[in-house]
């Protein structure tokens, strides 16, 4: 499974969401390896003090959006992570 997650506005129907930020997360999720969750500079930013690894993937071209994007992988759930170091 490969996941990829970004932040932005949604724009919501009854039966679909699209949008800018729907687009961007399909094509991060593409470019993840398996295994793995990729998020947008704009998640990593949102995150900045958390607990969360992030690991530099480059910058990379989405489909469809202007630019170039800083992508990150995503480290373990904090909360995992200090169970397994506390020994829970």
């Amino acid at each position: 499974m490969r996941q990829g997650i970004h932040s932005g506005e949604v724009e919501v129907s009854p039966s679909d969401a699209r949008g800018i930020a729907v687009h961007a997360t399909a094509r991060i999720a593409d470019l993840a390896h398996p295994a793995e969750i990729w998020v947008s500079g704009t998640v990593r930013d949102l995150l900045d003090g958390s607990d969360f690894d992030f690991q530099e993937r480059g910058q990379h071209e989405l489909k469809g959006l202007h630019g170039s994007r800083a992508l990150y992988a995503i480290g373990a759930d904090p909360i995992a992570r200090e169970s397994t170091h506390s020994g829970g």
